[in-house]
């Protein structure tokens, strides 16, 4: 914040370049013959220039000398190639000290960018504070990847971009803050973490954003300050250039915000701003925290949870029961779920406590999924056209992923009763749930549920199976689901969880009867090491595809997640929906953390908003 206000004012830095509106300067101390390492430096300078010239001359020689006398006079040739040999050691090893050693204690150059903006202030900040748009006005990015899921004073951010110098590529894990400065100023703080997914890239840079007095209602003067140590191997003269190439990036974004992409997306926003309601289903906001407490956004995409032990002690688990049945000669091996990890049936620990203590929160696991029931689905059972209608649902489902992630009902850590029970539970005055469990030991067996009765085909074993249901009756719409889940477990450590079952969505008049139908599937869950490591960590993750279909209307929509989506991204969403003659009407892309957007309309921003 001090470097921001000192570049704002000018104080302790020069000029070194302007060009197209954007002025750049450089911070006095950092100059370039304050900072060369002193006299040992240029002498080293000199020595590599020198000997390189030296080892030119030899080679030059050389090349010129016939090739049949090097095959008739040996000792010329070894004569001549010694000492080549011997000055491009000695260069090496200047260079070495030189750029590997001496300019170790160059200070980090300190580079600033300076331009007008035609933009409101505040959609501004809204554009620099989102790493995804990055790749909309920074050449040089690779990735941009906002880590944290909900509202904090500190953000993270993981950054990847080239540098460009021989096509080398840094890797950034940041921490950024918004703070206010001297005379109105906003300031966006970023501080790069020296340990962790960063790739120990060391230094800050940061942004600032000042009202035009003239225009403070349409027009912004921009700031951008890096001191990033980009190459701390290289001379400072290129670290310097490498920091200057970074900031004059500055000129992408007024060019992106004036073009009409650029107004579009701050206009969505501006609406989304205005109208974004509660996302948690009558919760407060420090309830949703609590849900999400504990995870992040995985720098590859998906959900992580770095102190997760669960995965892997349940996993360790089943790897030793089968080492130790195989080695006994058995052919299969029974294991049961209790909150100490796995335990061999028949085992000391109560398992009526650890059920009882299970019991309160079944319910509530499943209705985390629907937790944005109420934001989407009044306004699609209120609409007429039925392709925005499958798109409040899309957005229904989607929304609700890395909830239903982070609750999943079915993981082989969470204990479930032995066989057939109910569970009920009051969301708000007017939404109830209802969630019965089917009895697994059964070949089929009857779930009823809501006037509902569910009879699902003989199960294989290891598949779970429950009915669930969410009411709310003034808010005119019914979701129920028949899960039908299989886990399974793959090396190193990995649960993957595929559900069978449908999930129904239904739009109800004054009288309580059906008007539309939406129903659709759910994509694959599956929960890996969140390293290479058989350890700690685990990373939560949606594969596979969804399909969702209007009854009535006869929309419908394909997504694919995950790799299936065709992106490097883990938590990818891509879909496509169909008209009722199979034509394309709609391109739906984005991430289930957010944003997920439809044609360039914002349908879900993410777990934040």
């Amino acid at each position: 914040a001090v470097a921001l206000s000192q570049a704002i004012s000018g104080d302790g830095f020069r000029l070194c370049q302007t060009s197209d509106g954007l002025r750049a300067t450089t911070r006095c101390a950092h100059s370039r013959a304050g900072a060369a390492g002193g006299p040992l430096s240029g002498m080293l300078t000199a020595i590599v220039a020198v000997l390189a010239f030296g080892i030119a001359s030899s080679l030059t020689l050389l090349a010129r000398l016939p090739m049949l006398r090097l095959i008739e006079d040996g000792f010329s040739a070894v004569a001549l190639v010694l000492p080549c040999a011997c000055a491009f050691a000695a260069a090496m090893a200047a260079f070495s000290l030189r750029f590997l050693v001496v300019s170790r204690t160059d200070p980090v150059p300190v580079v600033c960018a300076t331009t007008r903006i035609e933009c409101v202030n505040e959609d501004l900040r809204e554009v620099l504070s989102d790493p995804g748009l990055y790749a909309e006005w920074l050449p040089d990015n690779l990735e941009g990847r906002l880590l944290s899921l909900v509202p904090g004073k500190d953000e993270v951010v993981f950054t990847r971009f080239y540098l460009g110098l021989l096509g080398l590529a840094a890797r950034v894990r940041s921490r950024q803050r918004w703070t206010r400065g001297t005379s109105g100023a906003r300031l966006l703080c970023s501080v790069a973490d020296v340990e962790g997914d960063g790739g120990g890239m060391s230094g800050f840079e940061g942004f600032a954003v000042i009202s035009c007095e003239e225009k403070a209602d349409s027009a912004c003067m921009v700031v951008w300050l890096c001191a990033l140590d980009l190459a701390p191997w290289a001379p400072w003269f290129v670290r310097h250039a490498l920091a200057l190439r970074r900031v004059r990036s500055l000129l992408g974004l007024r060019e992106w915000l004036a073009s009409p992409a650029g107004r579009k997306h701050v206009s969505s926003v501006r609406k989304a701003r205005l109208e974004s309601p509660d996302a948690m289903l009558r919760m407060e906001p420090s309830q949703s925290a609590m849900l999400l407490q504990g995870f992040r956004r995985a720098t590859a995409g998906g959900l992580c949870r770095p102190c997760d032990l669960e995965r892997a002690a349940s996993a360790a688990q089943i790897a030793f029961a089968v080492a130790w049945q195989a080695v006994c000669g058995g052919k299969e091996v029974a294991l049961c779920a209790s909150p100490a990890g796995f335990q061999m049936p028949g085992s000391s620990i109560s398992a009526s406590s650890a059920l009882d203590a299970s019991r309160p929160d079944l319910s509530l696991r499943y209705a985390a999924r629907w937790a944005y029931a109420s934001v989407f689905l009044p306004p699609a059972g209120s609409t007429e056209k039925s392709r925005e209608r499958i798109l409040y649902v899309v957005a229904f489902l989607v929304a609700g992923l890395h909830l239903a992630a982070i609750s999943c009902p079915h993981l082989p850590w969470v204990v479930w009763p032995q066989g057939a029970n109910q569970y009920t539970a009051v969301l708000s005055e007017d939404c109830h749930m209802f969630v019965e469990v089917a009895d697994t030991s059964e070949s089929a067996s009857t779930v009823s549920g809501g006037g509902n009765v569910w009879r699902p085909p003989a199960a294989s074993p290891g598949t779970r199976r429950a009915f669930c249901e969410m009411l709310c009756k003034r808010e005119g719409f019914r979701v129920s689901g028949h899960d039908e889940v299989l886990c399974r477990a793959e090396a190193p450590g990995v649960f993957r969880f595929v559900d069978r079952g449908v999930t129904t969505v239904e739009f109800l008049r004054e009288g309580q009867v059906a008007r539309e139908m939406v129903r659709f599937t759910a994509p694959e869950l599956c929960v890996r090491p969140s390293g290479w490591r058989f350890g700690m960590g685990s990373t939560y993750e949606w594969q596979g595809s969804a399909h969702v279909i209007d009854e009535v209307g006869g929309v419908q929509c394909d997504l694919s997640f995950g790799a299936n989506a065709g992106r490097p991204d883990a938590d990818a969403v891509v879909g496509t929906l169909r008209g009722v003659q199979g034509m394309d009407i709609g391109k739906i892309r984005g991430s289930w953390l957010g944003p997920l957007t439809c044609d360039g309309e914002v349908l879900w921003r993410g777990p934040k908003h």
